[in-house]
This record gives structure tokens, C-alpha cells and sequence, in this order.
């Protein structure tokens, strides 16, 4: 995925060769601190090799302000974003009956297949949705990041110092308010309610100030998974239904090796060789944020590309079930002799840090203001150090494919249905 989303973003990782029994102990000595839902899927303990990384959730760095000053530890706070789909299909094999895909994103749609299948309903669905936070327009960003705080469910967790917070408590972001205070000890109890919201005021900057900053990563997150799944699913299985591969199940139970990924990577980097953008290392190898050609614009696929058209969604599939992760720590200013140096015993992971400012100016969680409207109190004027980190890139496995078209249409199926109660669909916009 390195070359595709830029290896900047991946962080630094080891191959490491294992054995079964140090997996299954590992397995075992993690199990308590894992969510119940999660315990069904366990690790995989014939696999031969295993990836070390660094733990984002923390920043494995130290202030020194000055030569002569003693290494000051301060607050790390982590927030994990799993934004989801980015896009509004477009391919012309999606069917007449599933025209809505063309209409509200998968995110807005799935949500409601998702709600019917718990035994106790939610009156009010989340208001978050996708496009929003890639459109990269501040308002709507500023909505997307305030709808993830109201209803984070699995897309939106935050860390401090490792630890991950209950975001179901109400009190949660009073652990983040001495982090955007500069005078916490003057906390009085009558303030908590207004110090909440002042401390989420300060999250929804600090997060949106962030993003901007770092837009080419979600304009290519977005034109990845809209490239590599031009065809949509269902334009997936028509391919599979025509093609001499052989019957289906027997195409799907071959899962692609490494050669297959680094060739499907390379193939789809060839075919847009003449849109790569000059201006970006050739060393990362990432795609160009300007519009590419449609592959529908060919009148045939031929029976050697099938397989790199399913590849390519697999990997559209990887990219759209991503999580982001930005990890920032306080800092005194950004001046290099304030940027934090590399514990020793750390030296083995290289981490890429940044510096962001936020600013006194007007911030409230009313999207109708633009974010240039926005004030915070002048205790919010601060420097943060910050690094950030797409995670969850394992490759999809191919006997999914036709799990992934049954979803789609459960997910079709039930959104009309709820709509065709008289209620009116909503319409996302890119």
C-alpha cells in the first residue's frame, strides 16, 4: 500500500519471522483487553511472519527546550478516524434498481441495515457522513468532526497516554482539558459543563486545523478508493458471470500473493503512468490529485485484466475500511529546538512529526458558521507537535467477493425500504 497512499503515511514497520506457540501466547495474554465483539476473530497462529510497528497511540518522544533543561514527558492524546467511503459511485454497470447508490453514500445507506439488526433500535441515527469530512471544506468538516464526538460508534476512538477513553461516559473530555488548558488547575465544578464544551471546541480545531493541513493524504484516500472501484461491485460480478476463469467459486479460492499485490500496484500505476504528478517524488510513487481517466471508457476488458480489476477493488476495499490516526503532544512553539527528540531505545521506528498552531479566532459546533467565524478563548493559542498514520491496511481476502455483493444489495434493499415508507432519502454530495 506504500506506494499507493506514500510510504510517509505508513510509519515504519518490521517483518519479523515467528512461530505458532509465541502467536497463541500472545493471543492469549491480550485477550481480556480486547472488546467482546472483537474475541470471535483471533490471531492467526499458522502464520509464518508477523508485522512489528510503533504504538500510535503514543509518541515515543521528549521535550528538550534547551540545552541545558532536564527531558520534560508530557500528554500524549491519540485520535483514531475511520472515515469510511469517500465517494459517490458512478459506474455504469450499477443497476436501474440500485440508482440510489448514485445518490447517498454506502455510509448514510449501511447505517440503517446496521440499526435494523439490533435488538434494541436507535431512535436517532448518526448525522455523520463521509463526504462531508473528505469534501475538505471547513463547514462541513467542522459538522462531520462534531457528528463523530455525538455518536463516534466504531469511527471515531481517542487515546490518552495509551489508554483509550470510554466515549460513552459523559464526562470523557474533561481527560482532555488540561491538555488544551493552559490553566487546568483553576477548574472550579460549576465550570464543568462550560469546560466540556470548550475542551470539544478545542478537539473540533485542533482536528480540523490538522486535516487541512494535511489534505493531499484524504484527496488521494479518496481518489484511490474511487479509482480502484470505478467498476463497483456489481460490476465485479458481471466480469466474474462472463469470464473463462473457470466457475467463480473456484476463481475465489485463490487468494493473491505478494507478487500479485506488488503487480496489481504496479499495473494500476502504469495505467495512469502519464497523470502522475510531477511535483511528487517518484520514490512514493503516488497518484496525482487531478481526474483521471474512466476505465469504463474502454468498450472491453480483457480476460488477463479481470483479475487486476478484482485486485483493485480488493485493495478500493482495504482503503475504504482504513483507520487515520493522529497522535499530537503539546509544544512550546515551532522553533526546531522545541521539536522533541528520539528516546535512544526508540531509535528503531522512525516517526515523521509535524507542527500545528491553533489560533484564537470564534469556534462553536454551529456548522453554519465558516471556520474563520469561529473564536476560542485565548487559552486555546497553541503549538502542537503531531504525527499522523494510516493503519489497518491488511489485504482483503478474495473469497469475500460475493459476501460483498450480498451486502451491498441487504444494504440497497433495506434503505429503500426505508424510504419508501414516505420518509425523504437524503442526498450526499461530494
Amino acid at each position: 500500500m506504500a506506494p499507493l497512499i506514500g510510504r510517509e503515511y505508513i510509519g515504519s514497520l518490521m517483518l519479523v519471522k515467528t512461530i505458532p506457540n509465541f502467536l497463541r501466547e500472545i493471543s492469549q495474554s491480550i485477550r481480556p483487553f480486547r472488546p467482546i465483539g472483537r474475541i470471535i476473530k483471533d490471531i492467526d497462529i499458522t502464520q509464518p511472519y508477523m508485522i512489528i510497528s510503533m504504538d500510535h497511540t503514543k509518541m515515543t518522544l521528549l521535550y528538550v527546550p534547551d540545552s541545558s533543561s532536564i527531558n520534560q514527558p508530557t500528554t500524549t492524546i491519540s485520535i483514531e478516524i475511520k472515515p469510511k467511503w469517500a465517494f459517490l459511485p458512478s459506474s455504469s454497470y450499477i443497476s436501474e434498481s440500485n440508482s440510489i447508490k448514485r445518490e447517498t453514500c454506502r455510509f448514510c445507506m449501511h447505517k440503517h441495515l446496521k440499526n435494523s439488526k439490533k435488538q434494541k433500535k436507535l431512535k436517532k441515527l448518526t448525522d455523520y457522513c463521509p463526504l462531508d469530512l473528505f469534501s475538505l471544506e471547513k463547514t462541513r468538516l467542522i459538522k462531520s468532526l462534531n457528528e463523530l464526538i455525538i455518536t463516534p460508534g466504531n469511527n471515531f476512538k481517542v487515546f490518552k497516554d495509551g489508554r483509550e477513553l470510554n466515549l460513552e461516559e459523559n464526562n470523557w473530555l474533561m481527560e482532555l482539558h488540561e491538555f488544551f488548558s493552559s490553566n487546568p488547575e483553576n477548574l472550579e465544578f460549576s465550570d464543568i459543563t462550560n469546560t466540556q464544551s470548550r475542551t470539544r471546541e478545542g478537539l473540533i480545531r485542533l482536528l480540523t486545523q490538522t486535516i487541512i493541513q494535511e489534505q493531499i493524504l484524504f484527496s488521494r484516500l479518496k481518489n484511490l478508493q474511487k479509482t480502484l472501484d470505478e467498476l463497483d461491485i456489481e460490476g465485479i460480478i458481471k466480469l466474474l458471470s462472463f469470464s473463462n476463469l473457470g466457475t467463480i467459486s473456484e476463481f475465489l479460492q485463490k487468494e493473491p500473493e505478494l507478487d500479485d499485490w506488488k503487480n496489481t500496484v504496479e499495473n494500476y500505476l502504469k495505467r495512469f503512468n502519464s497523470h502522475l504528478d510531477d511535483d511528487i517524488s517518484h520514490n512514493s510513487g503516488i497518484i496525482a490529485l487531478s481526474t483521471l481517466p474512466s476505465l469504463q471508457q474502454n468498450n472491453a476488458i480483457s480476460e488477463i485484466d479481470i483479475p487486476q480489476r478484482i485486485y483493485e477493488f480488493l485493495l478500493s476495499t482495504t482503503i475504504k475500511d482504513c483507520s487515520i490516526m493522529f497522535t499530537f503532544q503539546k509544544s512550546l512553539g515551532k522553533d526546531s529546538k522545541f521539536f522533541p527528540k528520539l528516546k535512544d531505545d526508540h531509535k528503531l521506528f522512525k516517526e515523521n512529526i509535524k507542527h500545528v498552531t491553533i489560533t484564537p479566532s470564534s469556534l462553536t459546533t454551529d456548522s453554519s458558521k465558516t471556520f474563520e467565524e469561529m473564536t476560542i478563548p485565548d487559552s486555546f493559542h497553541q503549538d502542537f507537535h503531531y504525527k499522523i498514520n494510516v493503519l489497518d491496511l491488511d489485504p482483503k481476502s478474495i473469497a469475500k467477493i460475493t459476501y460483498y455483493h450480498e451486502l451491498d444489495t441487504q444494504i440497497v434493499q433495506t434503505y429503500l425500504n426505508y424510504i419508501g415508507q414516505g420518509i425523504n432519502g437524503k442526498k450526499c454530495y461530494e
